[in-house]
């Protein structure tokens, strides 16, 4: 599912000798800003980023001059100055970066991403992406939350109107909930550790697409927290077999165990969630429905404890 952040008539930027104070009305500054963000606290995890950037984060904002209908790396169409431009969001709504349009009037292609230091060039191709290993902090979730982003049809003719920008969720999103089965209250659930085993941690990807290449690296485990309610993102196009370990729990002093039910092939821009039942036992899996990026189906199956 693409998620659309909404920006005002935004972030613009001097191609040509002028001032600011030459270019300071509504159809020269270009303004960005973001709808609904949602709080970026650790126990809302599953809910962060899913349809807005959450408070502080830096996206980043290519901006090349329309000169001859398409961007090029020659002449006035791209920018002297380092790009991608650093938009904060503050909390409110708001992505903080003034810039302005063209003042000879050409209009913009604008290319977004995130995290806002993950690509350097808005042509670039082929370029290395690893999720974090630890993200039990929102910092290392977030950062691991790999998005690119453009309006509906580039280039944007200048304009005082609100630009949509559309990002889209590159990579793969994994829910886990624990609910206190047999020997366990919910008290138990608040010190337990989950992690998700062996996967790889790297792709690439270029940034004017919304698409990744197959999973490379180590295959390695990814802490996605500790609590009832966690989640991670990792690296799709990678299979995990039936009959392997998926999914740990540590809790109580043990580590229970999830072993993937039928192979699975993780899609792109997909969430997968899996409700765990904690049991002295062993662990039961369902999994529940989840709006934002793209819902996937049921998946069963039964842990054990090793």
């Amino acid at each position: 599912m693409k998620v659309k952040f909404f920006f005002l008539a935004a972030a613009s930027v001097m191609m040509t000798a002028c001032s600011s104070d030459e270019q300071t009305t509504d159809e020269t500054t270009l303004r960005l800003t973001t709808k609904n963000i949602v709080a970026d606290t650790r126990s809302a995890v599953q809910d962060l980023q899913l349809t807005q950037f959450a408070n502080g984060q830096s996206v980043g904002i290519f901006l090349v001059e329309n000169v001859s209908g398409t961007p090029t790396r020659t002449g006035e169409n791209v920018t002297s100055y380092a790009q991608p431009l650093s938009y904060s969001a503050d909390g409110s709504g708001n992505l903080t970066n003034v810039q302005y349009w063209p003042s000879d009037g050409n209009g913009l292609f604008i290319y977004g991403i995130y995290p806002a230091n993950a690509a350097s060039a808005y042509d670039a191709t082929g370029v290395t992406f690893s999720v974090q290993a630890n993200q039990s902090t929102d910092a290392n979730y977030m950062a691991s939350d790999l998005m690119t982003g453009a309006p509906t049809s580039n280039p944007v003719v200048r304009t005082g109107s609100t630009v949509p920008l559309t990002f889209t969720h590159l990579l793969t999103k994994v829910n886990i909930n624990l609910t206190a089965g047999s020997g366990f209250t919910a008290n138990d659930l608040t010190t337990a550790t989950v992690s998700i085993l062996g996967l790889k941690p790297t792709t690439t990807f270029s940034v004017q697409s919304t698409t990744v290449t197959a999973a490379s690296g180590d295959a390695t485990d990814i802490i996605a927290g500790t609590g009832a309610t966690t989640s991670a993102i990792i690296v799709p196009a990678q299979s995990v077999a039936a009959n392997t370990n998926f999914i740990k729990v540590t809790c109580a002093g043990g580590d229970y165990f999830y072993k993937m039910g039928t192979a699975t092939t993780f899609d792109a821009s997909s969430v997968y969630t899996y409700n765990l039942t904690v049991n002295k036992t062993g662990l039961t899996l369902s999994t529940a429905s989840i709006t934002a990026w793209t819902s996937i189906g049921a998946v069963d199956g039964t842990a054990v404890l090793q």
